[in-house]
Formats: C-alpha cells, structure tokens, sequence
C-alpha cells in the first residue's frame, strides 16, 4: 500500500499542475496554446503511467475508479502524441480530474485514518 500511495501523491501532483496550466483558459484558448497542451498532456501522461503501477490489491479495492481509461489515456497519448484529440484532452481536463482528484484525496484520507 505505500507504494501506492507513492503513486496517489503522484497523480495529485499531476492534477495540481494540470489545473494550474489550464487556469482560467477556454477550450479556444487552450487550442491555441501548444505550451498548455504540452505541458497538460504529459502531465496526463504521469497519470495513466501512475495509474499503471497500482497494486492489483489497490486497484480492485478502488474499482470505483475506471483504471482501464486511465491507461488508456495515457497510451493515446504516448503512441499516438500528433494525432492527440485535444478536445478529448479539455474533456479529460475539465469532467475527469476533478472527479479523480475527489478520489485521490479520499484515498490518502483513509489512509491516514488506518493505524500502523
């Protein structure tokens, strides 16, 4: 388990960085900006790879969490980089994270709460 608690700090690192690239922009805005997209999509990137390296224990006590398109993500975005659907990524950026952040930070509450 704090291996992956390792990799939930991880991911909430990601989604931190995410909101801050992504901060008060639009999706025209966002379009526009190769920087944001970069610097979003390898932070997607991090995500997914984290969300690979979850304890098979980890992942079914958390099932709630759709792991699969984690992944997936993360490999469309790894092997398929230029052809990288950014509407798909401002979706991803505006209705999945915060959704996985609320998880992320439960999971690390309910961690602290179990004895040693």
């Amino acid at each position: 388990m704090n291996d992956d608690l390792v990799y939930v700090r991880h991911i909430l690192d990601a989604i931190a960085k995410i909101e801050s690239f992504v901060k008060n922009m639009t999706f025209n805005k966002f379009a526009r900006s190769q920087l944001a997209q970069s610097a979003t999509m390898y932070q997607v990137s991090i995500i997914g790879e984290a969300a690979r390296h979850f304890s098979p224990e980890f992942q079914t006590a958390h099932s709630n969490i759709p792991w699969p398109q984690i992944v997936g993500m993360r490999n469309k975005l790894i092997h398929e980089y230029f052809g990288a659907d950014l509407g798909e990524v401002w979706r991803v950026t505006q209705d999945d994270l915060p959704e996985l952040k609320k998880q992320m930070k439960h999971v690390l509450r309910d961690a602290r709460k179990k004895p040693k």
